[in-house]
């Protein structure tokens, strides 16, 4: 084992807890638990460099047709973040998945914490897709059952860029308000790194999809987020891609306020 090449991702990971501390940032997923080229097994733990362990996420089972893969694409070296703050100094690996089958068990998770039940928030990350299909879910906080509280989707088979609100209340047979989506013509089946980032204020209930920094969807949902107790997920259904730097924060950021490249 090369335990200077480990040590040197230990420490990266420490020093971006003194970087990328917020007071409005919930997790902050940077995917650099192990060395490019590492293929993770089951249970392998993703870190978030704030509210660890607490917020920590694992990988769920693997198999000939799904893998999970540290990979040394990146969408940039160096990562900022509002007026320019360096928040990854060395970003070395992104999380690279390979799913074949439409198994809708989540590939990374995370059991629920009421952190997460943020009535105002931001979720942001990377992502480069070069397979999609079958609604697949990039990033899904779940309440119970077949309902969630918000999620970021492909819509169908056309691969463009949609989001989805569950806003129906808890025992409403008629399920008001259910599967409330904004949809977007934003194609990110295209193989290419895109920042994408969903913002709900609760107080306006002001709902915002964004792709590369500009607002794709701008609207006001009918009713407000409805929490449980289900699972935040990252890539359900047929999907195949790499994501980076994956953020939650608990304020509906302006595009000026949110993770970046560093030119």
């Amino acid at each position: 084992m090369n335990f200077l090449k480990h040590a040197s991702f230990a420490a990266a990971v420490l020093s971006c807890a003194a970087l990328c501390a917020a007071d409005d940032v919930i997790a902050y997923y940077q995917f650099q638990d192990a060395a490019p080229g590492t293929k993770l097994q089951a249970n392998a733990p993703v870190k978030s460099s704030i509210n660890s362990p607490a917020l920590d996420m694992k990988t769920n089972a693997t198999n000939a047709s799904y893998v999970i893969e540290v990979s040394d694409d990146v969408p940039g070296k160096v990562i900022v973040a509002k007026d320019g703050k360096v928040v990854n100094a060395d970003n070395k690996s992104s999380l690279r998945f390979t799913r074949a089958n439409r198994g809708m068990t989540g590939t990374l998770s995370l059991a629920h914490n009421a952190l997460l039940n943020q009535k105002e928030f931001t979720i942001e990350c990377f992502v480069k897709l070069e397979k999609g299909a079958d609604w697949g879910s990039l990033l899904n906080k779940a309440r119970a059952g077949e309902f969630g509280t918000w999620s970021i989707q492909l819509q169908s088979n056309t691969g463009f860029l949609r989001s989805r609100l569950d806003l129906n209340a808890d025992g409403d047979a008629a399920k008001k308000f259910f599967n409330i989506c904004q949809e977007t013509k934003f194609n990110l089946l295209d193989n290419q790194w895109h920042h994408i980032a969903l913002t709900f204020d609760d107080e306006t209930r002001e709902v915002k999809l964004f792709a590369d920094y500009q607002e794709q969807y701008s609207g006001k949902a009918p009713a407000n987020l409805v929490f449980g107790e289900g699972a935040l997920t990252v890539f359900e259904g047929v999907l195949s891609g790499n994501i980076d730097e994956m953020r939650f924060s608990d304020e509906a950021l302006k595009t000026d306020e949110m993770l970046r490249v560093k030119k």
